[in-house]
């Protein structure tokens, strides 16, 4: 494993864990293929808790980064994996903080009609009105395709009791039961991956539709988007 954080007490309490999930993920793939596989998690200088309690109780932290080597399709299900995207729009012109704040609440109503999640105000989801040095002013958002999490059959991501690959969840324990790791291989991993490769776009296009929305009749350009 790769230290790269500041060290502060809750990255301390983390490190333990972020060790066992290696080893776990690890044993699935050797038990999965028949041979060693290498797994590596690096700890970012942001580690710290989720607001998820899924996500960390199956061994998974914001700031991790994990890679592992192996011929099958493999996914950690409660890595709870979604593509969540950055997206920068520069303005033509100026935009008040008080017409920003009704632009959005018109927004809100509009996304629902069309049958989008707001979720930009849940987690670390935000949008924002902002402005450089020179006195240009940028919409900057961050969040995912939530609608994929848990809503849209034979395509949600989220490892709930309905979701379509539960019956393919195996699990993996620690010998003394007390840590888990639950994961797809083969097929259904595949076509985990392949869903969530697919939102990569489908959530540009999204973050569009929003930004539109807000200041479309302002937005200059978009000036980058960054999925993750």
């Amino acid at each position: 494993m790769i230290d790269k954080t500041f060290s502060d007490n809750t990255q301390k309490a983390i490190m333990p864990h972020l060790k066992i999930t290696e080893q776990l993920v690890s044993s699935a793939l050797e038990k999965e293929t028949g041979k060693e596989c290498n797994v590596e998690i690096t700890a970012m200088p942001d580690l710290g808790l989720a607001n998820n309690s899924l996500r960390m109780r199956g061994g998974f932290f914001t700031g991790m980064f994990i890679e592992w080597n192996a011929d099958v399709s493999f996914v950690p299900v409660d890595a709870t994996v979604n593509s969540c995207g950055v997206s920068i729009f520069s303005l033509r012109k100026p935009l008040s903080f008080q017409e920003f704040k009704s632009r959005i609440n018109n927004t809100k109503s509009f996304i629902r009609e069309i049958g989008y999640n707001w979720n930009f105000e849940h987690g670390n989801h935000f949008v924002s009105i902002c402005r450089n040095d020179l006195n240009q002013y940028f919409i900057v958002m961050h969040a995912s395709a939530d609608e994929y999490k848990k809503s849209i059959q034979e395509q949600s991501l989220y490892p709930l009791s309905n979701v379509w690959y539960y019956d393919d969840i195996k699990v993996i324990y620690t010998k003394n039961r007390d840590r888990y790791l639950r994961y797809l291989v083969g097929n259904a991993a595949k076509k985990f991956a392949d869903i969530a490769i697919g939102l990569e776009r489908i959530n540009q296009e999204r973050m569009n539709t929003v930004a539109m929305s807000i200041a479309g009749d302002l937005i200059n350009e978009e000036v980058c988007y960054i999925p993750h």
